[in-house]
């Protein structure tokens, strides 16, 4: 289950979250090999689902989209929004939109954003 600023998207088919941290480098005179330390972290975020315009949820996204400014995001990775359950949560901004279909297949929205993520539970 996707929350977009605490409303619901439907017929969602896959959502992903991928993590990086920018790599910084600080070898020192003297020494023999490079050294490197994690820096800022970044994420994106992807979301595809099936194409349904009454859907609020998913209108929140196109919205976001259009206006380019952040948004929360919250994924509630086993469906469960009850008191522990763990959460995924962080401002997005959505930077990309993709709408596709073929001959036998139904109408997916993709949408990807950019922002780190935490990971954490249900209050």
């Amino acid at each position: 289950m996707v929350h977009i600023a605490s409303v619901a998207a439907g017929h969602i088919t896959a959502w992903s979250y991928n993590e990086t941290a920018e790599e910084v480098e600080i070898t020192e005179m003297g020494d023999t090999a490079k050294s490197y330390q994690a820096g800022l972290r970044d994420g994106t975020f992807t979301l595809e689902a099936y194409w349904d315009s009454a859907d609020a949820g998913l209108e929140d996204f196109d919205d976001a989209f259009a206006a380019g400014t952040g948004v929360v995001v919250t994924v509630y990775p086993n469906g469960l929004t009850t008191a522990g359950a763990p959460t995924i949560t962080g401002t997005l901004t959505i930077n990309n939109k993709e709408i596709s279909s073929g001959v036998d297949q139904m109408i997916t929205l993709k949408f990807t954003g950019r922002g780190f993520m935490a990971e954490g539970v249900v209050s």
